[in-house]
């Protein structure tokens, strides 16, 4: 049997699962740009990308 507090916390974590991630990408992708060039700078770049398609597909669906 479930409890309200173990439902909130899935759907808690359901809710800020993507925000989150595209936070962690995003500062690795600034951390990276900062640090090196290079393969860094390609790194940097993809990082940087993601939010912006994660963006643009969900701009696009609605």
């Amino acid at each position: 049997m479930t409890t309200a507090k173990t439902r909130q916390a899935r759907s808690l974590w359901r809710v800020f699962s993507v925000p989150f991630w595209i936070a962690v990408t995003s500062s690795i992708g600034l951390v990276t740009a900062l640090v090196g060039d290079g393969l860094l700078d390609f790194i940097s770049w993809v990082c940087l990308a993601i939010p912006l398609v994660v963006s643009a597909r969900y701009l696009v669906s609605k």
